[in-house]
């Protein structure tokens, strides 16, 4: 069984698995993103939509002009290993640093994700 095998049936049985009594925002983020990477992984489906409802689970408020790395992460459905890849290699969205912390602007995010864009419009 190859790496990606594994991952994909490790992935799959998450995303099968009955929740637990009690779950709070970061979990329900955390399932979303799992059942998106299981969807996408087997090709079915597209990509997660940046919702306000989806925002709205990962913890944020949707209307809140700053996001950390832990919302993004919940918001764009990646790990948040890969935004830490992105800062250092600048990639991915804009960021900030305010004191130690890092924080993505809203209106950033929206504008790269719509950089992102490839093809014509519908």
């Amino acid at each position: 069984m190859t790496r990606r095998a594994a991952r994909l049936e490790i992935v799959r049985a998450r995303a099968n698995a009955a929740p637990p009594p009690s779950r709070s925002g970061t979990d329900e983020s955390l399932e979303i993103a799992v059942r998106a990477l299981a969807r996408a992984l087997q090709g079915e489906g597209s990509p997660p939509a940046q919702s306000e409802e989806h925002l709205k689970t990962a913890g944020a408020d949707p209307s809140t002009s700053w996001l950390d790395g832990h919302q993004l992460s919940a918001y764009l459905a990646t790990p948040i290993n890969t935004l830490l890849h992105w800062r250092k290699h600048g990639k991915g969205p804009r960021w900030h640093k305010l004191g130690r912390r890092v924080r993505y602007a809203r209106a950033d995010v929206d504008a790269w994700i719509a950089s992102c864009a490839v093809g014509k419009p519908g």
